[in-house]
C-alpha cells in the first residue's frame, strides 16, 4: 500500500502537544486514524500491550529495516569512518528493533503487573 491521505494513521500521544495535534488533524481531516496510546488503569495491561503492538508493530518494523538498509550501504565506502558508522548504527537500529517489540513489553509486564 501507498501512504496517501486516505490512509494516514496518527499516534494520539503526550508527544504531541494539544495544538500540533489539532493542526495535524485540521489538515488531514477525517481521513486519519487516531491511535490512542493513552493506558486507562481499569484496561488489561496485557490486552493493552497486545494491542499496541498490533497496532505499531508493522510500522515499527518496516521502519527499522528501511533505516537498517539505509546505513549498511556505508559498509561499502572506502572510507573506514564511513564503514565502522554504517554497520554500527545498522547493529544498534536492529537490535533497538528486536528489544522494542520483545524486551520493552516483558520489562513493562515485570514492573506494572498489580
Amino acid at each position: 500500500d501507498t501512504l496517501t491521505k486516505e490512509n494516514i494513521y496518527v499516534l494520539n500521544s503526550p508527544v504531541l502537544s494539544n495544538s500540533q495535534f489539532k493542526k495535524f488533524i485540521n489538515f488531514f481531516g477525517k481521513n486519519s486514524v487516531i491511535i490512542d496510546c493513552s493506558f486507562s488503569k481499569d484496561e488489561n495491561l496485557e490486552d493493552s500491550i497486545i494491542e499496541t503492538i498490533n497496532q505499531t508493530g508493522r510500522s515499527m518494523i518496516f521502519t527499522s529495516f528501511i533505516l537498517f538498509f539505509g546505513f549498511i550501504i556505508f559498509a561499502f565506502s572506502n572510507f573506514g569512518g564511513t564503514i565502522i558508522l554504517g554497520v554500527l548504527t545498522s547493529v544498534i537500529l536492529f537490535v533497538a528493533m528486536i528489544t522494542n517489540l520483545t524486551l520493552l513489553p516483558s520489562i513493562i509486564l515485570y514492573f506494572y503487573k498489580k
